[in-house]
């Protein structure tokens, strides 16, 4: 599967950043990467469809060990400092963001619905391919980056 997906990325012009990439965790920080983030929104990629590809192939458990969640209804999140990536129309997905520990990165994509609570100072960017419904409640002390 990684093999697959650097494939196709390198077909569309990846950098060299993709050699050595040979596990699930390697790849997710490439992902959330800004070479790899840029990369990814300007090429739609992966698609939809490889990103359920990926879910088939890593199980929905591993991917949530990575915050990411792909065609899941109804998820909690208390989020931990770091990337959470919400992929496909199917995903409901709820984030509480609280404190200033780390900068947060909530990644929306492919038709997906999030709704974020921020507070205590929770400081946050959010990616949205332009799909995704994105929702926002947050306190006088939270900062959208």
């Amino acid at each position: 599967m990684i093999k697959e997906l650097l494939d196709g990325a390198n077909a569309l012009g990846a950098c060299r950043k993709t050699d050595g990439i040979d596990t699930l965790d390697k790849l997710v920080a490439l992902y959330e990467s800004p070479q790899g983030r840029e990369f990814c929104a300007r090429h739609h990629y992966p698609s939809r469809r490889q990103w359920i590809r990926i879910r088939e192939h890593w199980s929905r458990e591993k991917l949530r060990e990575r915050n990411i969640y792909v065609d899941e209804a109804s998820v909690r999140c208390a989020c931990n400092p770091g990337t959470v990536v919400a992929v496909g129309s199917k995903t409901c997905l709820h984030v509480t963001l609280n404190g200033a520990e780390e900068a947060q990165r909530i990644i929306a994509i492919r038709g997906a619905k999030v709704t974020i609570c921020a507070e205590n100072y929770a400081v946050y960017e959010i990616i949205n391919d332009g799909t995704a419904d994105v929702a926002i409640t947050k306190d006088e002390t939270a900062v959208q980056l």
